[in-house]
């Protein structure tokens, strides 16, 4: 008798099949909701790492065109990029260029300074994995005071498929030089 109670007491001490089966259920799914959780939040935040990016880059050059257009008064007579003419009558202009990029992006948002000899040295304003979309400039009338408008679109180019992000800026800029 007190061996068979010994045996009865071995047996109660393990778990069921059952028992095991739900445990593993258990921890199974909970490992996939919190695998999906870190995913989704990695990928949020690269997202918003991107989409800081092109904020950062369109609000760049915005303030650069922006400066450029405040210390100066705008060449109408360029008609492939904005000009603006400076007090010491230096020429800066902006385009956007397929040439003048770095990286892949494809377009990008140049700056030229014109040189006494009339040749422009051309550097792109845009980052290396950022697309420009559109850049469009409307220029005001300068019988009154020169104001340019300026909208900007880029896209990240080096983000995956499903991830790119697309920005869109736009500002009004009036010089600060009066002509009589």
């Amino acid at each position: 008798m007190i061996g068979g109670e010994k045996n009865k007491a071995h047996v109660r001490a393990g778990f069921t099949l059952m028992e095991m089966l739900v445990a593993i259920a258990v921890f199974s799914i909970t490992i996939g909701v919190t695998s999906d959780l870190f995913l989704t939040a990695t990928r949020q935040q690269r997202r918003t790492t991107v989409r800081s990016a092109l904020e950062s880059d369109a609000r760049f050059v915005l303030e650069t065109i922006t400066r450029e257009v405040r210390e100066g008064r705008i060449d109408r007579a360029v008609t492939d990029a904005l000009a603006i003419i400076h007090f010491d009558d230096t020429q800066t202009r902006f385009r956007m260029s397929t040439t003048d990029c770095v990286g892949d992006s494809g377009s990008c948002i140049a700056i030229g300074r014109v040189a006494a000899d009339g040749s422009i040295a051309w550097a792109a304003l845009t980052g290396a994995d950022i697309a420009v979309g559109a850049f469009d400039v409307h220029t005001g009338d300068a019988s009154l005071q020169d104001y340019a408008t300026v909208r900007l679109q880029l896209t990240a180019a080096g983000a995956r498929a499903g991830e790119r992000e697309t920005t869109e800026a736009q500002t009004t800029i009036a010089s600060r030089v009066y002509i009589r």
